[in-house]
């Protein structure tokens, strides 16, 4: 029989602890870390499989002891634990051939799969595996509610995994609706509880952090404890640069946008996002190459466009700037750069109750719009949602609007400037997912 991710890990905690009490803090420290989360009941639920697992009883315990508000202790006979020296790397090493003081010779084994201190996954069916696959599939063509019905449907067929939990909170984030950031915070928890080193889960709730809760030390966390379980995640270094951009930190920015592209030298939207962020900084030329770049590849691709645009618009080329509308249906105006930003507010008005007013800042300063685009900023700062706004301190089109004497108050709301003031870290008390 074999154990999931979550109770392997415990009980190969309290495996290499045998015989001492292995505080219920302890255990949170180590399987969870100090990120807040319903960590008590996916606790309670592990100790429980465990003893499904082992045959166990919490009254007569044989191999996993109870002591009531305190923690648990290992009571089985270990004969043989061959593993590495240090106490970390014997929680996590591969253990076999234990004998427990009631069950003669155990292949432990056959229990844990820990292997360089990740589980193999456990419990997962055909059927799963492939709902979540296509949900997945659905995701990525925006196909929202059918690709949320998938990942349900993964989650009941195998209970124990993470990953489509993880999966429904990164598609609750993908599309407007009200309750939709707690549905995706609840979805977090549930993939956390059941692996706390699901990378994918640490990524989804960074950006819930980071765009929906402008928490920029909760994101920095979340991002950490990401990039070290998944070093080799463009997704993780794209959102590492969007949170150093925000904060203003250019070095730090461009070498996690071009770390992103060089993991995934395909991608149009990581060659776009490096545009952005040269653009934010000021490299407006070397941004309007990468977005280029990304508009040969995807010449529709509305985000490498509208960095295209801005870029030109800020070195002063407006006639190019209109010559990237040719072949649209904006090409016959006879200012099709206007007319595109006229769209866009009127794109913005019909969808008011999902978009956020910062959204019209840009598009109402480039039309000349001056008061009504600083009005933009401070409704978004009041209503604190958009991930706009944190990008307006930084966006050289934004950049009158920075004399504003409100514009301090708007930082303030932003809290940049705390975050940057703070060292992130473990020790730092962080916002529950």
């Amino acid at each position: 029989m074999t154990l999931a991710p979550l109770p392997s890990r415990i009980l190969a905690i309290l495996v290499a602890e045998s015989g001492t009490l292995v505080p219920r803090s302890e255990l949170r420290r180590r399987v969870w870390g100090e990120t807040w989360l319903d960590w008590e009941s996916a606790l309670h639920q592990a100790v429980r499989r465990i003893r499904v697992a082992l045959d166990d009883s919490a009254a007569t315990p044989r191999y996993v002891e109870t002591l009531p508000r305190r923690g648990y202790r290992f009571v089985g006979r270990i004969t043989e634990v061959p593993v590495a020296s240090s106490p970390e790397r014997r929680s996590f090493a591969t253990l076999t051939r234990i004998s427990l003081a009631a069950g003669g010779a155990l292949a432990l084994a056959a229990l844990l799969s820990f292997v360089d201190g990740h589980a193999e996954v456990d419990g997962v069916s055909p059927e799963a595996l492939r709902l979540h696959r296509e949900g997945i599939h659905l995701l990525g063509r925006a196909a929202v509610p059918e690709a949320m019905e998938r990942f349900e449907r993964a989650a009941e067929a195998a209970p124990e995994w993470a990953a489509p939990w993880s999966a429904v909170a990164e598609a609750e984030l993908a599309h407007p609706g009200e309750g939709r950031v707690d549905r995706a915070r609840l979805a977090i928890e549930h993939a956390l509880g059941r692996d706390p080193d699901d990378a994918h889960a640490w990524r989804v709730l960074a950006s819930l952090r980071l765009w929906e809760e402008w928490d920029w030390i909760g994101a920095r966390g979340a991002l950490d404890r990401a990039a070290r379980l998944a070093p080799d995640s463009a997704e993780v270094w794209q959102l590492v640069a969007a949170l150093e951009t925000v904060l203003g930190r250019e070095a730090e920015a461009l070498v996690a946008a071009r770390r992103a592209v060089a993991l995934d030298p395909i991608s149009t939207g990581l060659k776009v996002d490096l545009g952005w962020t040269l653009y934010y900084f000021g490299d407006v030329e070397e941004a309007l190459v990468e977005c280029r770049r990304g508009l040969e590849l995807e010449p529709q691709n509305p985000m490498a466009r509208q960095c295209a645009l801005q870029a030109l618009l800020q070195l002063g080329r407006r006639e190019d700037a209109a010559a990237l509308f040719a072949g649209t249906s904006l090409a016959s105006e006879s200012e099709p750069v206007d007319a595109y930003f006229e769209l866009q507010l009127a794109m913005l008005h019909e969808t008011e109750s999902c978009a956020s007013a910062a959204a019209a800042a840009i598009p109402r300063l480039a039309l000349g719009q001056r008061e009504q685009a600083w009005e933009a900023l401070a409704a978004a700062a009041q209503e604190r949602r958009g991930w706009e706004l944190p990008f307006a301190r930084v966006d050289p089109l934004l950049a009158s609007l920075r004399s504003e004497p409100g514009f301090a108050e708007l930082t303030r709301a932003l809290g940049v400037s705390r975050a940057r003031s703070r060292r992130s870290g473990a020790s730092q008390k962080r916002t529950p997912p």
